[in-house]
């Protein structure tokens, strides 16, 4: 969670309750080791739209 915080430049509440969005919505899930929480895409339509944005928003 910390790392996400850090790159959106957000705060924890709120990045807690999108990935509760985005689990319920089937677009991420979650998988816990001890205190650590692993996020992954759950769903390929998404993985599709980040390769998208990825190729048109990335700097060259």
């Amino acid at each position: 969670m910390a790392e996400f915080e850090e790159m959106l430049s957000i705060r924890q509440a709120a990045v807690s309750q999108q990935l509760a969005r985005l689990r319920l919505e089937g677009y991420v899930k979650a998988r816990r080791e001890g205190k650590q929480i692993y996020y992954s895409l759950a769903d390929d339509r998404v993985r599709e739209l980040v390769k998208i944005l990825y190729k048109i928003f990335s700097v060259r």
